[in-house]
């Protein structure tokens, strides 16, 4: 049987952030994820996603938010 503490070396990963950007370094253009978008009974498009894309769309989401007047403190969001 294999010692558990073995098994695999993890890096350390403070935040999301630190955690997409390591992965967008390593994977730019392989897919993050997928869904569909049905625009009718047979009519269906399947989007793709890469990681590059993906934390671009977070990014985007940071700006939006904060130009909004919600802002961060640790864990919880503070709307003005």
């Amino acid at each position: 049987m294999k010692d558990k503490k073995s098994c695999y070396q993890a890096e350390e990963v403070k935040d999301f952030r630190q955690l997409i950007s390591r992965t967008v370094s390593k994977f730019p253009d392989q897919i993050a994820y997928k869904y569909k978008i049905r625009h009718g009974k047979d009519d269906v498009e399947y989007v793709c996603k890469t990681y590059s894309q993906f934390q671009k769309d977070i990014e985007g989401l940071a700006t939006r938010t904060n130009s909004n007047g919600i802002t961060r403190q640790k864990g919880r969001c503070n709307w003005k």
